[in-house]
């Protein structure tokens, strides 16, 4: 297993998870991985829809993945055209963070690398559990989801005030 270079120390349940899915050298689904984990820190719906995103990729798949989070923060400043209490600062704020997290991506373990892979795909998706683009609080599922994954990889300092 890749040594991680930030500062974040693993808990006993990441280094078995860690230390599971290396021996198998198959990793199990992320709904089976990750559910149990969020259902405690996350609402319901929102951690039934952000666990089955949460997969690792390969490196060369991350800059599509960087693509979808840049276009998306484009349709929410479109959107603003039909609404226009969209918190576009936001949506940059998230992007910005979420891009940093990409670039450092092989730095991070299978399942930390899972959790970031989750948090960019669940901000580019518009119909999540809030739908961004219809609510003023349609950004706020994305900044607990993205929150969750700064503190478990060890950037709590990151975290995005709503």
């Amino acid at each position: 297993m890749k040594k991680e270079t930030n500062s974040w120390e693993p808990t006993k349940g990441d280094r078995e998870l860690d230390d599971k899915a290396d021996a198998l050298e198959v990793y199990p689904t992320a709904t089976q991985t990750f559910l149990p984990m969020f259902e405690a820190r996350l609402e319901s719906g929102i951690s039934h829809m952000f666990a089955p995103m949460c997969t690792a990729l390969p490196v060369e798949e991350i800059p599509q993945l960087e693509e979808q989070v840049r276009l998306y923060v484009g349709e929410i400043q479109q959107a603003l055209a039909q609404n226009e209490f969209l918190d576009v600062a936001m949506a940059e704020r998230m992007a910005d963070v979420l891009t940093g997290l990409l670039n450092k991506y092989e730095t991070y373990s299978q399942i930390h690398r899972a959790l970031i892979v989750g948090a960019a795909r669940y901000f580019a998706k518009a119909d999540d559990a809030a739908p961004d683009t219809v609510s003023l609080l349609g950004f706020d599922d994305d900044v607990a989801v993205l929150n969750y994954v700064l503190e478990a990889v060890g950037s709590g300092e990151l975290k995005i005030e709503l």
